[in-house]
C-alpha cells in the first residue's frame, strides 16, 4: 500500500461524481464522520471524502479558517492514518488543507463528513 501526502494550496472540489464502488459508501462516511470528528482543532472548518474506484485512491480535505498550518495538516493525515488503517481497498492517499474564505459555503459540497456549522 502505497500512500501520498499533500498539504496546502489551493483546492478546488471535483465537480465529476464520485465513485464509491468497491469501497462501501456507508462504511466510508461514517467511519470519515466519526474519525475526523475525533481529530480536528478549532481552524478546521469542514472536512470532505472523495474515493475513485479507478485508481483506488481515497482524498480527505480540510478547509480551515486561516492559512493551513503544521497542526491543521497532522490532523488530517491522522484522521486519514485511521481510514487507511479501516479499509484494505485503499491503495493509496491524499491529505489536504485548504483555506475557506470568509463567507464561503461548505454545507453543500458532495462527501461532506464534517462541518463546524
Amino acid at each position: 500500500m502505497s500512500a501520498v501526502w499533500c498539504k496546502g494550496g489551493a483546492h478546488v472540489v471535483p465537480t465529476n461524481p464520485v465513485q464509491w464502488w468497491p469501497m462501501n459508501r456507508d462504511e466510508l462516511l461514517w467511519a470519515s464522520r466519526s474519525m475526523v470528528s475525533r481529530n480536528v482543532g478549532s481552524h478546521v472548518l469542514a472536512a470532505t471524502v472523495f474515493w475513485s474506484d479507478e485508481s483506488s485512491t481515497l482524498e480527505l480535505t480540510y478547509y480551515m479558517d486561516r492559512l493551513p498550518a503544521d497542526d491543521g495538516a497532522e490532523q488530517c493525515e491522522l484522521a486519514l492514518t485511521e481510514l487507511i488503517a479501516e479499509f484494505s481497498d485503499i491503495a493509496s492517499a491524499i491529505a489536504k488543507c485548504a483555506h475557506l474564505p470568509e463567507g464561503g459555503v461548505v454545507n453543500n459540497i458532495e462527501g461532506l463528513v464534517y462541518s463546524r456549522s
